[in-house]
């Protein structure tokens, strides 16, 4: 069984969004870092067929928001450790 998707651009649509992000270096060695994003996308007008059922509607695939928090640790004069952790809206 074969699958497929057909791709069509939409003749109207918008997108718009914010993200910002900050750094602060807590001591020497370690820093600590966060951001935040949101993104709003809206159809506003499909004529392909069936493009009615589109209208109004979110672009597929696109987050409404997103975090992210981050640490660096520098525990040594060569050698330092980091960790991140992300999330995307859906």
């Amino acid at each position: 069984m074969l699958y497929g998707a057909v791709v069509h651009n939409a003749d109207k649509a918008r997108s718009y969004g914010l993200e910002v992000s900050a750094d602060y270096q807590a001591t020497s060695s370690l820093r600590l870092r966060g951001a935040a994003g949101l993104l709003k996308t809206r159809i506003s007008r499909f004529s392909a067929a069936n493009g009615a059922v589109l209208e109004g509607r979110e672009f597929g695939r696109s987050p409404g928001y997103m975090l992210n928090l981050g640490v660096d640790w520098a525990f040594a004069p060569a050698w330092s450790a980091g960790f991140d952790v992300r999330h995307t809206d859906g």
